[in-house]
């Protein structure tokens, strides 16, 4: 299980904008709980991984004019990661991995909140998605 926080700092982020408004997305915290399927050749393990993914989610909508309101949503959300990597044992107790995730936390748009309304404006904001890069090393008990 892995929890990565932040101390109110932004550790992903996606950006777009309609005609109508900009909005903007950002990670405070996410974490998984995966599992891992892998084939051993002699030091070297190449794995496939997946599994449950959640995220603090901070959603802000700025819209252009003064008819229609800013929004701004925080919540939790979850949805599904999956991956694969490479992980080479460098001694009995030491390893080295590298892996990629791709991470979908659904869709979180502000205008689907029973709290704001958008006016029925087409909502152009895709999923929460977002591809990880992770290195690292492995002790063995």
């Amino acid at each position: 299980m892995d929890l990565r926080p932040t101390s109110k700092a932004q550790i992903l982020s996606a950006t777009g904008n309609s005609a109508f408004y900009d909005y903007k997305s950002d990670v405070a915290a996410f974490g998984t709980v995966r599992g891992r399927l892998g084939y051993e050749m002699g030091p070297t393990l190449l794995y496939v991984t997946g599994g449950l993914a959640y995220g603090d989610i901070e959603k802000i909508t700025n819209t252009y004019g003064s008819f229609f309101a800013d929004a701004k949503l925080n919540s939790w959300a979850a949805g599904y990661v999956v991956g694969a990597g490479i992980e080479y044992k460098v001694s009995q107790n030491l390893s080295l991995k590298a892996e990629y995730q791709y991470m979908n936390l659904g869709k979180n748009d502000v205008c689907a909140s029973p709290a704001f309304q958008c006016f029925g404006l087409s909502n152009p904001i895709k999923d929460d998605d977002y591809h990880l890069i992770r290195i690292g090393m492995n002790y063995h008990f």
